[in-house]
């Protein structure tokens, strides 16, 4: 009696296993369909190769409308088989669905229309592969409740010659954004927004966002009695400056703030917004240093050792070859050779950006990359 009670005790808990599996899968898979476009360039040349990449690119352009993203333009980079090997493989199997609608070939290009199937949960496992540690996103908010502030492209423009050339120095991806959204605004008692950086780093496929609060105040304005009788001539304004660096734990894939602070001046000048400007870059230079320390301490903790086995090399000096065009492509910090054509590279960047590299070198040809490691046929020159 006993044993067959448990027996069906056990087909009872196996039943709601399977209703609660059922019932997650259900709440964490969501397939979206759309219908987008896809465009080659090159079906002039090779009608297959052109087909291939049209497919390629109205996948992306899914990708794009559901997640959000402007994956397309971000990844142009990036060779289209590689590509393509992330969106069947690595992302497991992110695009779910796909059929033609329509096609149409002209002289030079060829373009799709389809339906795409997208499984949301697989986005974020596709963002993190194709995504850059050397890509940093520098967002000016501006608190501009007392209309102090100069116009947004002024202020980006600003911003990009005081910090985001300096990161451009040192072969950083640099996006510069101006807003008044409320980032700084505190999320469950963390002091910002935490939706929306994550938001910004999805969008620039970024590791990095460097958050820069600016607000405006006037201490004195133009003709205002300063007492005795005396109008002040200028107008003068108390000026701050709050910064927060952005980046992702390596381990637990986390954000957190790297590094914070904060500086303030006062500026006087004719102008309110002419003040505003003289202090707004006072303040970002004197904060430039620091970001590009913390900007670069975080891609050199994002650096990985890679395994990279290169089949046909036959030979010491193709070897030696190798080893000096390897360390020639950006982000490579060394190469080290492990035996004849197996080589260890430290590499600061995904896997897939020195996939790429190697591709089009025309050296090479891709067979396979992950986390760890590259294989790769060596095409010797004829």
């Amino acid at each position: 009696m006993l044993r067959k009670m448990s027996k069906i005790n056990l087909i009872l808990l196996c039943l709601g296993l399977t209703v609660i599996a059922t019932s997650v899968q259900t709440t964490w898979a969501k397939e979206v369909c759309v219908e987008v476009t896809g465009e080659s360039s090159n079906a002039a040349k090779d009608i297959g190769s052109a087909k291939m990449e049209a497919t390629l690119r109205a996948k992306l352009a899914a990708v794009d409308q559901v997640a959000g993203v402007d994956v397309t333009s971000k990844t142009k980079v990036l060779n289209s088989e590689l590509l393509d090997d992330i969106i069947v493989k690595k992302a497991r199997g992110i695009v779910t669905g796909f059929t033609i609608l329509d096609g149409q070939r002209t002289a030079d290009n060829y373009s799709i229309k389809a339906k795409v199937c997208v499984d949301d949960s697989t986005l974020a496992d596709f963002i993190a592969e194709v995504s850059r540690n050397s890509s940093v996103v520098v967002i000016v908010e501006l608190d501009n409740k007392n209309n102090l502030a100069p116009a947004d492209d002024i202020v980006k423009e600003m911003i990009k010659s005081t910090i985001g050339n300096k990161l451009l120095d040192k072969e950083f991806n640099v996006f510069e954004e101006v807003t008044n959204s409320a980032i700084s605004k505190t999320s469950e008692g963390k002091g910002y927004n935490e939706d929306l950086v994550r938001k910004y780093m999805q969008q620039y496929l970024a590791n990095v966002i460097v958050l820069i609060t600016v607000t405006g105040d006037a201490m004195f304005k133009k003709g205002e009695d300063v007492g005795y009788g005396v109008s002040t001539p200028f107008n003068t304004l108390k000026l701050w400056l709050n910064y927060r660096v952005f980046n992702k734990d390596n381990l637990t894939g986390k954000l957190q703030v790297a590094r914070s602070g904060y500086e303030s001046t006062n500026e006087t000048s004719p102008s309110e917004k002419d003040a505003f400007i003289t202090g707004l870059e006072k303040l970002s230079s004197k904060i430039s240093s620091k970001i590009v320390t913390v900007v670069s301490d975080t891609a050199k903790k994002s650096e990985r050792r890679l395994q990279l086995k290169l089949n046909g090399v036959k030979t010491v000096e193709q070897a030696l070859d190798l080893k000096t065009k390897l360390q020639s492509y950006p982000w490579v910090v060394s190469v080290e050779e492990a035996s004849l054509g197996t080589f260890w590279v430290v590499y600061g960047e995904k896997p897939v950006y020195l996939a790429n590299s190697m591709a089009n070198a025309g050296i090479f040809k891709i067979k396979d990359f992950d986390g760890s490691s590259i294989t790769a046929d060596y095409l010797k020159k004829k």
